[in-house]
């Protein structure tokens, strides 16, 4: 038997009627009501795509240069993504996001060199503190595979070289 005041789950679809015990008030309504006086699992659900999305959007920059720098070496290894998850998800602080969503959204990015150059400049040019966590991030994908291929090495000259023109050392 379920405790009282635990949390249920109805479909909503089979709710026929609706009252407030404690005025005895049948509202007209029960999914208006519901709505607007109980968290719905679709509210949370909403709020988790909707903050994984803004997550996502502030990290584009960075994200178009990490997923370039983990297909550079032509093998996009599940572990490089995680750690650009992981990225994305300090990188949200406070904010919750959806792991799987932000990996859905990695496997269809395939940026080109150009965008990753735009990316990094981006980066460099906003500041020292966005530029850090980064660079700790380009570490953590390079040794995610356990293999450091030139093309990566390449990618971290560049970086280096694009975040010394704005004062950054890397």
């Amino acid at each position: 038997m379920p405790e009282r005041r635990a949390p249920r789950r109805f479909r909503a679809s089979r709710i026929l009627a609706c009252f407030d015990p404690a005025t005895g008030e049948v509202h007209g309504d029960p999914i208006q009501h519901l709505r607007q006086n109980v968290a719905f699992d679709s509210d949370w659900r909403d709020d988790l795509a909707r903050e994984t999305a803004q997550a996502v959007r502030d990290s584009r920059a960075e994200l178009a240069a990490l997923v370039y720098l983990a297909r550079c070496d032509g093998d996009y290894d599940e572990r490089e993504a995680a750690a650009i998850v992981d990225f994305v998800e300090k990188r949200a602080r406070l904010r919750r996001i959806n792991r799987v969503t932000v990996l859905r959204h990695l496997k269809r990015l395939f940026p080109d060199p150009e965008s990753c150059r735009d990316g990094l400049a981006v980066i460099a040019r906003e500041s020292a503190t966005r530029a850090e966590p980064f660079v700790d991030a380009v570490a953590r994908v390079i040794m995610a595979d356990r293999q450091v291929a030139p093309a990566e090495l390449g990618f971290f000259e560049d970086l280096r070289a694009t975040f010394a023109e704005h004062g950054i050392e890397a």
